[in-house]
């Protein structure tokens, strides 16, 4: 049996919970946003192929950092996300 503060305080979990996940889709979103305005602008001021090449840019170099959340994520450690990094490149 669950006291009343236990209660109350796995009531806030979940609330606090359902409001991350309503955050962090707003987040999601909101980037999805950016990103294609950015896009948009660039092609309009430097034209399709300028936008496109550096949006290649950008997306290469993010490729690497999200690979290196992932790996930190899953606890893996330096010496195989160097093997790993050479893999992908």
């Amino acid at each position: 049996m669950l006291r009343k503060w236990q209660s109350g305080l796995i009531e806030k979990v979940k609330i606090i919970g359902r409001r991350w996940n309503l955050i962090k889709n707003r987040l999601i979103r909101s980037w999805a946003q950016h990103d294609g305005q950015w896009f948009l602008k660039t092609s309009r001021k430097h034209g399709y192929k300028e936008a496109n090449r550096l949006n290649q840019e950008a997306l290469f170099t993010m490729a690497k950092i999200e690979a290196r959340y992932v790996l930190n994520a899953l606890y893996i450690k330096r010496d195989l996300r160097l093997r790993a990094f050479n893999l992908i490149l």
